[in-house]
């Protein structure tokens, strides 16, 4: 392609006519090389005196001036072609970024997620569920964000909404695949948001001489007496979390956001398990905050992607 295009800015330069000089009218063009202006091949003088042979640039009168540029028919026609050519190029990459791309499972932007099996299992539990339920259970993927752990592992974060409009999520639906196969499936909604101060970050994130830190530690207590423990190594007598990059896809956007997080969770009874996930998220405007998301596992036959 850049050959191409060199090419074409090569024959724009060779249709115009470079201009004249404002006291003799003579035709020139600077040679490179030699600091000598030469005649254009291609021009045709109109008379004797617009003959110029070789003369050294120093040599022409100071009170010269380059007046104007001419150009010809063909160069204007050459301009409008490389434009053209110019625009079509900027929207064959512009289409090419903004498509689909195949993920397993039929998952794709403007697809329908319905977890409504789950209706029961959160009816039964929901005087013990620390997550706010969603008021719908379907809805449209709005957003899609993919992460790559390591070779084999690949997690695809769907952000369902009410409506293909809408810039709210209702849920997350965070799927785990390792070497292609679905490992483990969450449904998670947005608890809390923390934008901590510089005191707040360093307990946050470094903890003190008595506390691990809130984020990667052993336990976490939420508000106003619920504790949560670290799943990841959860024997590990130390700071556990992972950090990662999230591309997250729409139909008019790509962006990443950089993830620093940490898995907890607690038993409601002996058949349900609360998670809840701490994350440090720095976005694409590069606002840094703490995002608090708790949400249950989906079991075989409580997903449908439509």
């Amino acid at each position: 392609m850049k050959v191409i295009s060199h090419f074409l800015i090569l024959t724009i330069l060779s249709f115009g006519k470079i201009g004249y000089w404002e006291n003799d009218k003579k035709i020139l063009q600077e040679n490179n090389f030699t600091n000598e202006i030469v005649i254009r091949a291609d021009i045709k003088p109109k008379s004797k005196h617009d003959i110029l042979l070789k003369e050294n640039y120093f040599s022409q009168p100071k009170n010269r001036k380059f007046k104007k540029i001419i150009f010809s028919a063909e160069y204007i026609i050459a301009v409008a072609i490389i434009l053209l050519i110019s625009i079509y190029l900027i929207l064959i990459k512009r289409r090419k970024t903004i498509i689909v791309k195949k993920f397993p499972l039929n998952i794709r932007l403007g697809g329908i997620v319905d977890i409504s099996a789950i209706e029961q299992r959160l009816e039964k539990s929901k005087h013990l569920f620390a997550m706010k339920i969603p008021k719908e259970l379907k809805g449209y993927i709005t957003a899609i964000g993919v992460i790559k752990l390591d070779d084999d592992i690949d997690i695809y974060n769907l952000y369902v909404s009410e409506n293909l409009d809408s810039k709210e999520h209702i849920f997350i639906l965070r799927m785990e695949f390792m070497n292609g196969n679905i490992s483990f499936v969450k449904m998670l909604t947005k608890y809390e948001k923390i934008e901590p101060t510089a005191s707040e970050w360093e307990l946050w994130l470094d903890g003190d001489e008595n506390n691990y830190p809130k984020l990667g530690g052993l336990t976490f207590v939420l508000e106003p007496n619920i504790l949560y423990k670290r799943i990841w190594n959860k024997g590990v007598n130390e700071v556990v979390r992972t950090k990662y990059i999230e591309k997250i896809m729409t139909d008019d956007n790509e962006l990443d956001t950089l993830n620093i997080i940490s898995l907890y969770g607690r038993a409601l009874d002996e058949n349900e398990i609360e998670y809840l996930f701490i994350s440090n998220i720095e976005d694409a405007e590069l606002n840094n905050f703490i995002r608090i998301d708790i949400g249950i596992g989906i079991k075989n036959g409580e997903l449908s992607i439509l």
